[in-house]
Order: structure tokens, then sequence, then C-alpha cells
């Protein structure tokens, strides 16, 4: 009977290990087809309007567009450029509504890895 105790309480702080070595820390995975159901009109979006230039992990720059990966651009800055636009990066506050750059900042949040 003895044994059985020992071998859960074994368990569980194996358990208790494992899942704190799972490397997440705490940051919402936003690749392609993992985002939580709330980020998936912003990933809509950037499927729409941003993968062409950032990729669809963010991560691709083509035609000088930042890598979002690692950029270090907080929400409020991802806002104003999506909304005004940057470099060779277009506005969007013209065809986006505020919502939907809100729902895009959200996701682009993520994309940091």
């Amino acid at each position: 009977m003895k044994s059985i105790g020992i071998k859960a309480v074994a368990l569980t702080v194996v358990c208790f290990f494992l899942a704190g070595c799972s490397g997440n820390s705490g940051k919402t995975n936003t690749q392609p087809g993992t985002a939580p159901a709330a980020l998936l009109p912003g990933r809509t979006l950037f499927e729409n309007n941003c993968a062409a230039c950032h990729g669809s992990n963010g991560g691709a720059g083509i035609a000088g567009a930042a890598n979002l990966q690692i950029s270090k651009a907080d929400s409020t800055a991802i806002f104003k450029t999506i909304s005004n636009g940057k470099n060779g990066m277009p506005p969007f506050k013209q065809s986006l509504s505020e919502k939907e750059i809100k729902q895009l900042t959200a996701y682009v949040s993520g994309l940091h890895k």
C-alpha cells in the first residue's frame, strides 16, 4: 500500500516537472493553423492583407517588409503602422475598420518569438 502512495507522489512530481519544462513562456502561439479562436479574425486579415509581403508566419520580409517574428514593436506601434503605413507598407486605415486593425494588431503581436 505504501509503495502505491510513493509511486503516486513520484508521478505527480514528474508531471509538474515536465509541465514546467514545456517551454511555453505564456505567449500565445499564432503560427498559421494554431491561433486561438479569439485571434482567428486577425489571422484571416493577416493572410488576406499582409502575408504576401510578411509571409504566412510573419518572417518572410519580402520586398523590405519587416520580419514580424523579431520585431520589437509594441501593440501601439503595430496599430499605428497598420493604420498609417511605414516605409513601403501602405496604410490600411482606409480599407480596414478600427476593429479590424485592432484584431490584426492582436494577431501580429503574437507573432513575436
